[in-house]
């Protein structure tokens, strides 16, 4: 219990930061900060094909939230608007029951469609480096899968770099 106290106490929970930090990196993600009054502290990994933001809610200190968006391009918003109305609103039904499949929260999918925001939450009594680069690694399929869906979509090339797909 002492541990559990240390990990989610008020400040900045440091202990937690670091253990996140050295799996982010552990994991190739370099690692910068960012502020924000509703949080302790907000690490952003930046990865080869994409990055995520991992806070500590001071609402929830005994929860990180890991998060990703997926901006949607100026030609395929362009193309995306283009569609008849039914045929948008059905795209977006698809993206939706899609993204429930990854065990994840999101926000965005509306019209105009501009900025998709992605989020996984883990707590602390069941914060473990397995527990915590799993829901890293549903959140990054998930930005993915948006990117490829959008590219299916709109017929955009979406091309293999060194064994991983990036639209």
């Amino acid at each position: 219990m002492a541990e559990h106290s240390q990990l989610t106490g008020n400040g900045a929970s440091s202990k937690k930061r670091a253990q996140v930090q050295s799996w982010l990196t552990e994991e190739g993600y370099a690692i910068s900060e960012a502020q924000d009054s509703g949080a302790y502290w907000i690490l952003v990994g930046t990865g080869r094909y994409n990055s995520v933001v991992v806070a500590s809610p001071k609402q929830n200190p005994d929860r990180l939230e890991i998060q990703a968006g997926v901006t949607i391009d100026e030609n395929s918003r362009r193309e995306f608007m283009a569609l008849p109305s039914a045929e948008r609103k059905a795209f977006l039904w698809e993206l939706r029951f899609g993204l429930l499949g990854f065990r994840i929260e999101f926000t965005g999918l509306v019209e105009p469609l501009e900025q998709v925001n992605i989020a996984q939450s883990i707590y602390d009594d069941g914060l473990t480096k397995d527990a915590f680069c799993q829901r890293v690694v549903d959140v990054k399929r998930a930005t993915f899968f948006i990117l490829f869906m959008v590219g299916r979509k709109f017929n955009h090339v979406i091309e293999d770099q060194g064994g991983m797909f990036i639209h």
